[in-house]
């Protein structure tokens, strides 16, 4: 048949058995000569889609829900994730009806606040309980403060079966616990010192003496000083000299108890009385203290140590009927001291 226009009307028709297999395809078909009309009902699935030709506006509104995502979907974005609703992971159940969480471009975490103004940052309008929950009482609570790879510090709670027998426990430079607070109430000191760092602050007793007119108040109850230490008793008597002199003293909050030793090798006109100066602390305004000093090598004679208001001398007189004889008369000797005093 020559070529030219094939005219093909009422009883010819062309039909589908007139055509040999794989004779027309897509290079026969006019642009836009199939439409939905050509189209049976679920004649296209997945395998007629080209990679990458559905996008974002092929999707209507709310076409994609949680049914139409997979388990364990990974979600990459490089900006916020926005609901409404409560969001739910394995890991996160968040029903908060406002901002709970933040964290912010300095990677602070803040808690009940938009603006955390540290690494963590609690704030409520009420009480604030960070609670650290251990499985059982075989194991503690504990927070560590690291300055690199080792540990420094930090704050453990031993649990125990009994309340009684548990410990909050304090340490510090990873020596082992320093200071423990026991489930009684006890407050140990493992290590060092208890320091009272700040003057005239110490440590209050709650106390209820009977008769309630002896009971102290506020700072009467406040022990605030402890002192032990040494003094060089000194001779401020004319006349006297006074060799070979030391002492010990011991400072509790405003009483000071002082022992003393010394030699008289000469002795003054006065040979009644001596003044011994050097005391460690200056003794108070309202009170005389009186103690005892004795003869050591002789005699044995005992004698009054008072020591003076608003001074640092104790005064050592001679007492009548002490020893028979010439007992009212300081002689060369070595001689000792105690005496009791406030300041």
């Amino acid at each position: 048949m020559a070529k030219g226009t094939l005219k093909i009307s009422g009883a010819d028709a062309l039909l589908a058995s007139d055509l040999a297999p794989n004779s027309v395809d897509s290079s026969e078909l006019v642009d836009g000569s199939v439409d939905l009309s050509h189209m049976s009902v679920n004649s296209i699935d997945s395998d007629q889609y080209v990679d990458g030709s559905i996008d974002n506006a092929h999707l209507a509104d709310d076409a994609v829900g949680t049914d139409e995502l997979a388990n364990d979907v990974v979600i990459n974005t490089s900006g916020a994730i926005t609901t409404t609703g409560a969001f739910t992971s394995l890991g996160i159940d968040d029903n908060a009806t406002s901002t709970a969480i933040t964290i912010d471009a300095s990677e602070n975490v803040g808690i009940g606040t938009t603006s955390p103004s540290s690494i963590l940052d609690l704030n409520t309008t009420g009480d604030t309980t960070l609670t650290i929950r251990s499985g059982s009482t075989s194991y503690d609570g504990k927070i560590d403060f690291h300055q690199g790879a080792g540990v420094d510090g930090g704050i453990t709670y031993d649990h125990n079966s009994s309340y009684a027998s548990e410990a909050l426990k304090f340490r510090a430079g990873n020596n082992g616990t320093h200071m423990t607070i026991g489930g009684t109430g006890d407050v140990t000191v493992n290590t060092g010192n208890l320091v009272i760092g700040t003057a005239g602050k110490g440590i209050t007793f709650s106390s209820t003496n009977t008769p309630a007119q002896s009971a102290g108040t506020g700072t009467g109850n406040t022990l605030d000083d402890y002192e032990e230490g040494t003094w060089t008793p000194t001779s401020s008597s004319a006349g006297y000299t006074i060799t070979t002199t030391s002492g010990v003293y011991t400072k509790i909050g405003n009483t000071v108890n002082i022992t003393g030793k010394f030699i008289i090798s000469v002795v003054g006109t006065n040979n009644a009385t001596i003044k011994i100066g050097g005391l460690p602390f200056t003794a108070g305004t309202t009170y005389y203290c009186q103690g005892v000093a004795r003869e050591v090598s002789t005699r044995g004679a005992m004698y009054v140590a008072q020591v003076n208001l608003s001074s640092t001398d104790v005064a050592i007189n001679a007492m009548n009927g002490v020893v028979p004889g010439d007992a009212k008369v300081l002689s060369v000797d070595t001689y000792s001291v105690t005496i009791t005093y406030q300041v």
